[in-house]
């Protein structure tokens, strides 16, 4: 019953052992692949992060330069044509073949014009002529200030435009001022070239928030006032840089910046979502080698236990066929030649063994010597019942013959007490007659 009660024991040790030994392995390789995943998914994570903000900021600086080409050729050509000669004459004759080349070879500017000091045009490369007294940057060049207009509707074409106007001055005294159109949809191609993904845009608008470029057509056309966005905010207060905000709860990300000569925004925006998509695909791909890691990390704890907990149990298995009797289950093959812990168990429990050996095979010769001295000694011991027996046999006769010659001797004494009494009867009878005599 005990034995049984051990051998219950040792199964549920080494079950817990397993477990044991299987848990730590799989926790070790679990916490390496996860480490390994994080550090992995944080790198990755990071690098299309940056990737996602750099091509922002690379078409941020492709539609900065290509907007500032296009405003500094433009005030370029403006300022050559303000101190020309024929300009500042103010004869229309004149001008009008030097200008008309003018709008030819630049596409941006779709018309000049030249008005007097009191306002009204008296030179137009297209259209009607008209009085542009009002306009806010006819005022501000005629005070001698060069200037790009915000977004206004043309006069003309009744489309928006901007225009930019300088001053034209002879002999030190402005004689009046020289304008040109320049034509949004062009601002709009460009900014259409730095869209950036599907969800993305890129856009420009004037110093109120206005837009004057954009794929959109129709949010030009509309003068749309969009500085109640944070990125048009800040690219409107020349501010450079990126930054992540919502329209109607969209996330997006955008890099910003300003045109210091136009006081002019670029925004170029998109969507989170899809600039990061790429970490989204990433970490799936990641979760999905972390699961194949797991399960191979976890077959591979459990073959690693497997071959710790085995040679562990064959040992047990081997004490308790040991410990039945039976020390001819030493350890055979390639693991006593294994320099490893299992291999010196497995020497040390066949040294065991084998010292037992030598114990029981001693205690079997004193067994068998004990045997042969028991023998010898029951020998001896009926030889000396058969001795004592005569004996015994001997000094019951004697005893016999002693009893017989205590009654001999008891028969003797009755005798002589009888003699003894028969002679004090006679001497009393004697001693009677003595008396007697006496007295006679």
């Amino acid at each position: 019953m005990e034995r049984k009660i051990e051998e219950k024991k040792s199964k549920l040790f080494l079950k817990f052992l397993d477990l044991n030994l299987e848990v730590p392995f799989y926790y070790l390789q679990l916490y390496q692949c996860l480490i390994t995943a994080v550090f992995l998914v944080m790198s990755s994570t990071k690098t299309v992060d940056g990737y996602a903000r750099n091509v922002n900021i690379q078409l941020l600086n492709s539609l900065e330069q290509n907007v500032n080409l296009l405003v500094d050729s433009t005030d370029a050509v403006m300022e050559t044509l303000s101190k020309t000669d024929v300009i500042t004459s103010m004869e229309t004759e004149l001008m009008d073949s030097l200008l008309q080349e003018t709008v030819k070879a630049y596409p941006t500017i779709t018309q000049i014009y030249i008005m007097e000091p009191q306002g009204m045009q008296i030179y137009k490369t297209s259209g009607k002529l008209g009085d542009r007294a009002d306009r806010d940057y006819f005022q501000k060049a005629i005070k001698g200030e060069a200037n790009f207009s915000d977004v206004i509707i043309s006069g003309s074409t009744n489309r928006p435009i901007i225009v930019i106007a300088k001053p034209l001055e002879k002999n030190g005294r402005i004689v009046g001022v020289i304008g040109a159109s320049i034509d949004l949809d062009y601002l709009s191609v460009i900014a259409t070239q730095s869209k950036n993904g599907e969800t993305g845009r890129a856009y420009i608008v004037e110093r109120n928030g206005q837009i004057i470029g954009h794929e959109d057509p129709t949010l030009v056309e509309g003068m749309v006032d969009v500085s109640d966005r944070e990125a048009v905010s800040g690219a409107i207060n020349m501010e450079h840089g990126q930054l992540e905000y919502d329209i109607d709860k969209v996330e997006y990300l955008a890099a910003i910046s300003g045109i210091e000569k136009t006081g002019w925004g670029l925004i170029v925006e998109i969507t989170t979502k899809e600039a990061f998509k790429a970490i989204s695909a990433q970490r799936r791909v990641f979760l999905i080698l972390l699961v194949i890691n797991v399960l191979i990390t976890t077959v591979v704890a459990l073959r690693i236990a497997k071959r710790t907990v085995n040679p562990i149990e064959r040992l047990t298995n081997k004490m308790d066929e040991a410990a039945k009797g039976n020390l001819t289950v030493g350890f055979h093959g390639n693991i006593l030649t294994s320099k490893n812990e299992f291999g010196l168990m497995a020497r040390s429990f066949n040294k065991m063994l084998e010292e037992l050996k030598l114990v029981v095979d001693g205690m079997m010769t004193s067994a068998k010597n004990l045997e042969t001295s028991a023998s010898d000694l029951d020998s001896v011991v009926k030889d000396n019942k058969e001795a004592i027996n005569q004996i015994v046999e001997g000094t019951a006769s004697l005893a016999e013959t002693a009893t017989q010659d205590s009654q001999d001797v008891n028969m003797s004494y009755q005798a002589v007490g009888i003699v003894a009494e028969g002679a004090d009867n006679v001497a009393g009878h004697i001693l009677d007659l003595m008396v007697c005599y006496k007295t006679v």
